[in-house]
C-alpha cells in the first residue's frame, strides 16, 4: 500500500508539472487554429494506438497508457474547441479534464538487511548469489528490526511466524545495541530525519522535484558529486530518506559490532585459566563497555554474563578440546554455511532486496513497452507549439506512473546497495569474530570463550547450523537454553 501511495504521489506531481508546460504555451492558443486542426488529426491516431496497445496488454503500463491516451486525445479535443471558436469568432472553453488512475504493481516492502565483499577471509557476492535471490518475499519483522543482527526476535512472512528464543550472550548483545544507542548522541537526529523524509508531504516535494528536474535539468552535477560521496564516504548529506535510511543502518551495524567484541572480550577473560589476568582483561572490558553503554547497563550485563560462565553445563564445551583445529578449507566452508544461512534470515538483507527487485525483476513486455512509449513520446515532445507541450505531458506523466525518472531510480539503487554492503561488513566481521575465537579457545581450553563463539554463530544463523558447524546438536548446546533459565538474569 505504501509503495502504491508513492506512485500515485509521483503521478500526481507530474500532472501539476506537466500542466504547467501548457500555461507556458499561450501561443498554442491563438488565432491560427486552422492550422491546429490537421495536426492534432494526426497526433490522435498514434496516441490512441500507443494507449490501446498498452491498455490491452495490461500489467505495469496500463495506467500509464490509458494517460497518455486520454491526455493527447484531451488536446486533440482542445484543439478541436479552439479552432470552432476561431471560426465563430467566439472562444469556447476548454472542457476540464477526468481525473487519472493509476494501478500499482509492486508489492509492499518491509524493513531490514546484508551484504558481501569478497577478500582474504570473506565471502563474495557471487558465490550467495542463490542464496540471497532466495529473499524476493517481503516480510513484516519486529520493532527490534533496526537493532539486531540475526534471528533472535521474531520474524513474520504472511501468517507464518519463525522465533528463536534468546540465548543470555544474544540477550545481552540486544539489551547493550538498544543502550548504546540510547546513549548515542546521533540516534535522535537520525531517527528524526528518518521520520521526517517518511511523511507525506515531505514525499511530495521529492516527487516534484524529481520531475521538474527530469523535465528541466537543474542539478548539473549534483547527481554525480552525490554518487561518488556515498560511494565513497565522503561528506555525506542526510537530505533524503534514502541518504537517512543508510546512515542509521551504519550506526546500528557499527555499534553491533562494538558491543558483540566486548561480549566476546569478557567472555575470554572469564574463561581464562590464569584467574588474575583474566580478571584483568574482564574490568578493562567492563570500563570500554561503561563508555559505551552507561554504568547501570554495564553491571547488569556482566553480572549476567558471570553467572552464565559459571553454569555447569560450560563445561559440555571441554568435549571439543581433543578435537582436530579446523584446517583452512575447513574453517571457509564452515564460514560459508553460516554467511549463507544467516543472509537467507536477516531482515535487513530481505527488505533490501525487496527493494532493489522493484527496479531489476522486471518482465520482458515491460521493457520493451516502456522504450517504445518513452521513444515515441519523447519524439512527440520535439513538436512545435501544442503538439511538443502535449508529448511533453504525455511523457512526464508516463514516467512519474512507472516510479519517476530513471536518474532517480539508480540513486536509490545506490543507497540500497551501500545498505548491503555495510550489513554484510557485520556478518563477516562478527562471523569471524566467533569462528577465530573459536579456535582460540579450543587452543587455550577456554571454554567459555567457545560458548560464547557458539552463541553469536547460533544468533545469526540459528540452532539448525549448531551441528555441521560445532557437531553438537541444539539439545546439548548450552546456547539453545532459554533465557529465563535460573542462571540468567
Amino acid at each position: 500500500m505504501q509503495r502504491s501511495t508513492e506512485r500515485r504521489i509521483v503521478a500526481a506531481s507530474s500532472l501539476l508539472l506537466s500542466f504547467s508546460f501548457l500555461i507556458s504555451c499561450p501561443s498554442s492558443f491563438a488565432s491560427d487554429g486552422g492550422a491546429l486542426a490537421p495536426v492534432f488529426g494526426i497526433l490522435k491516431g498514434p496516441a490512441k494506438l500507443v494507449g490501446g496497445v498498452l491498455e490491452g496488454a495490461g500489467g505495469v503500463v496500463e495506467g500509464p497508457a490509458k494517460v497518455v491516451g486520454g491526455v493527447l486525445d484531451v488536446g486533440g479535443g482542445v484543439a478541436e474547441a479552439v479552432l470552432g471558436g476561431n471560426k465563430s469568432g467566439k472562444t469556447n472553453k476548454v472542457p476540464k479534464t477526468a481525473k487519472s488512475k493509476f494501478q500499482d504493481d509492486d508489492a509492499d516492502g518491509v524493513e531490514t538487511a546484508s551484504m558481501m565483499k569478497s577478500g582474504a577471509g570473506q565471502v563474495s557476492t557471487a558465490q550467495l548469489a542463490p542464496a540471497i535471490a532466495a529473499q524476493d518475499a517481503p516480510a513484516q519483522v519486529s520493532p527490534r528490526k533496526h537493532r539486531s543482527v540475526g534471528r533472535d526476535f521474531p520474524i513474520l512472512q504472511g501468517e507464518v511466524s519463525t522465533y528463536q528464543p534468546h540465548t543470555v550472550v544474544s540477550q545481552s548483545i540486544n539489551t547493550l545495541v538498544d543502550a548504546a544507542l540510547a546513549k548515542d548522541g546521533r540516534t535522535v537526529p537520525l531517527n528524526k530525519a528518518v521520520d521526517k523524509y517518511s511523511k507525506l508531504h515531505s514525499k511530495i516535494i521529492a516527487s516534484v522535484g524529481n520531475q521538474i528536474n527530469f523535465a528541466v535539468p537543474n542539478r548539473g552535477f549534483e547527481p554525480s558529486i552525490e554518487a561518488g560521496n556515498v560511494v565513497t564516504n565522503e561528506a555525506t548529506k542526510v537530505k533524503s530518506l534514502a541518504a537517512a535510511e543508510l546512515a542509521r543502518q551504519k550506526q546500528v551495524d557499527e555499534t553491533h559490532v562494538k558491543v558483540v567484541a566486548s561480549i566476546m572480550q569478557m567472555a575470554m577473560g572469564m574463561g581464562m585459566a590464569d584467574r588474575v589476568k583474566g580478571q584483568q582483561k574482564v574490568n578493562d572490558e567492563y570500563i570500554r563497555l561503561r563508555e559505551l553503554v552507561g554504568e547501570e547497563q554495564a553491571n547488569s550485563t556482566m553480572n549476567s554474563m558471570l553467572q552464565w560462565s559459571t553454569h555447569p553445563q560450560i563445561k559440555e564445551q571441554e568435549s571439543a578440546f581433543n578435537k582436530d583445529v579446523w584446517d583452512v578449507n575447513e574453517q571457509r566452508d564452515k564460514k560459508l554455511t553460516i554467511m549463507t544461512t544467516a543472509l537467507n534470515s536477516d531482515p535487513v538483507v530481505a527488505d533490501v532486496l525487496s527493494r532493489i527487485h522493484k527496479y531489476n525483476h522486471k518482465s520482458k513486455f515491460a521493457r520493451v513497452s516502456s522504450r517504445v512509449v518513452q521513444t515515441t513520446l519523447a519524439t512527440i515532445a520535439l513538436g512545435p507549439d501544442f503538439v511538443g507541450a502535449g508529448g511533453k505531458i504525455a511523457l512526464s506523466v508516463f514516467v512519474g506512473a512507472t516510479g519517476g525518472p530513471e536518474q532517480d531510480k539508480i540513486m536509490k539503487e545506490l543507497y540500497l546497495g551501500e545498505r548491503l554492503d555495510s550489513r554484510s561488513n557485520v556478518l563477516n566481521s562478527e562471523i569471524q569474530l566467533a569462528m577465530e575465537n573459536y579456535q582460540i579457545g579450543k587452543l587455550t581450553r577456554n571454554a567459555v570463550l567457545m560458548a560464547a563463539a557458539e552463541a553469536v554463530v547460533q544468533q545469526m544463523a540459528g540452532p539448525e547450523v549448531v551441528p555441521d558447524i560445532f557437531g553438537r546438536t541444539p539439545e546439548t548446546s548450552l546456547n539453545a537454553l532459554p533465557i529465563n533459565n535460573s542462571f540468567a538474569k
